[in-house]
């Protein structure tokens, strides 16, 4: 199954999204809790992550998912594709993050509260399974 770089700072969320991705669906998960941890794994475990799933706003850290995946896209040129967990709405995150867009970002936002059923859909369209 496939490796996917799991970052997100609520500890029932992260709970939630493990269990979904790595019981439920079988795939190796890499857990951070900040943007900042996420970064450095992301780029120390390139070859082995296949998706990124990233909360958004992580109000504890300097680096959020948005800007995360901004600097991994353009300082390290980094392709991985990305879910983002929110319970923003886009208007909101471009209030954040000027220029922000799913497309820009090769990325697809799924809102808050989660639906497993839902992310399993998403997450098998990212993977090709």
């Amino acid at each position: 199954m496939a490796g996917i770089l799991l970052v997100e700072d609520d500890a029932d969320t992260l709970r939630l999204l493990e269990y979904v991705l790595s019981t439920m669906m079988g795939h190796r998960v890499i857990r951070c809790t900040n943007g900042q941890k996420g970064m450095q794994t992301a780029r120390r475990e390139e070859e082995n992550i296949e998706l990124i799933v990233s909360d958004v706003r992580m109000p504890d850290t300097k680096i959020d998912g948005v800007e995360m995946i901004r600097r991994l896209r353009v300082d390290e040129g980094m392709t991985t594709p990305v879910i983002f967990v929110t319970g923003r709405s886009l208007e909101e995150i471009k209030e954040i993050h000027p220029g922000f867009t799913e497309t820009g970002y090769g990325c697809k936002l799924l809102r808050k509260p989660l639906d497993p059923t839902v992310l399993q859909i998403i997450v098998k369209e990212f993977l090709g399974s």
